[in-house]
């Protein structure tokens, strides 16, 4: 039989999917059933994994601590804003309501095609190493970083349904040279990237930040997006198109051309822009109000956020 080269790649594939693992981490001390795929500590099963395996970080009261990613591989985390309602949270996801707490994590160029899920970490880093060896193909999905992001020398980055923030000045910030990213229906303090960027910026909520600009994009589709913070927001080279913004004290946050819509009370945006129900979470407080002029006000009669 002749084995064509497509039919080879779907065995190669088979094959990796069949040895791929499932590898807990936990630290909280407990008692591994299988401790050849049960760690204690982020670095161990790291060592212990192939490209394609999934980690487990489980969720525990002592932080994982920071650590450098090398490998393709899937990490998951117990979510977070967990809880009752009663402390602006989601009641009934989990049952352990504990997040998987990480430190400063890096990802690195040998980490090509990795996947984040579900993670809470103070800060992530996302660092190809130079025009030849960039950090391609990487998944950043769901996850809440406390002290913001950065990112360089990447390729077709996808960072989609994050909350990145907690305090001032905590935003998503380029290292130059992201190349076809997509950062689509995130909460964001603030959000820049320069010259030598390019790619799709839409369906995000951008809430501020002390920084002098809110927004900064070149080269790239903005459109869908609600900003609440009346500080500066600059393009260059772009499609700005549908975007919201409040711009009391400065109106020229999205300006009035090509669908935007700008000077906005966010208080008839969104269904508790205050944050001051205990009906709503901290993520969704951000579902827009009935009557909302954000209600397919959107490229394409779509509804502008997260939502």
């Amino acid at each position: 039989m002749k084995i064509t080269p497509f039919l080879l790649g779907i065995v190669c594939l088979c094959a990796i999917q069949a040895s791929a693992r499932i590898i807990r981490v936990n630290n909280s001390g407990i008692n591994c059933v299988n401790p050849a795929n049960c760690y204690t500590t982020l670095a161990a099963a790291h060592t212990a994994a192939n490209a394609g395996d999934t980690l487990h970080i489980e969720p525990t009261a002592t932080s994982y601590g920071n650590f450098t990613f090398t490998k393709a591989v899937v990490v998951l985390g117990n979510g977070y804003f967990l809880g009752n309602a009663a402390a602006n949270a989601n009641d009934g996801l989990q049952a352990n309501t504990a997040v998987s707490t990480l430190g400063d994590i890096t990802i690195n160029a040998a980490a090509d095609g990795i996947v984040l899920k579900g993670l809470f970490m103070n800060r992530l880093i996302l660092s190809g190493a130079n025009a030849s060896n960039t950090l391609n193909n990487v998944v950043v999905l769901r996850n809440r970083m406390v002290n913001g992001v950065t990112s360089g020398w990447t390729n077709n980055l996808m960072f989609i349904g994050n909350y990145v923030g907690g305090t001032l000045n905590t935003g998503f910030g380029s290292n130059s040279n992201n190349v076809a990213f997509y950062v689509g229906n995130n909460v964001l303090w603030n959000f820049e990237f320069e010259t030598t960027d390019n790619g799709i910026f839409e369906h995000n909520i951008v809430v501020g930040g002390s920084q002098p600009n809110a927004v900064v994009i070149y080269n790239s589709t903005v459109q869908n997006n609600i900003s609440t913070t009346q500080t500066t927001h600059t393009f260059g080279s772009s499609t700005v198109r549908n975007n919201i913004g409040r711009g009391t004290t400065n109106t020229t946050s999205y300006g009035t051309l090509n669908g935007n819509i700008n000077s906005i009370d966010m208080a008839t945006v969104f269904a508790d822009f205050a944050n001051s129900s205990n009906s709503y979470s901290f993520d969704s407080r951000w579902l827009l109000a009935t009557g909302s002029p954000a209600l397919g006000a959107g490229f394409g009669g779509v509804d502008c956020g997260i939502f």
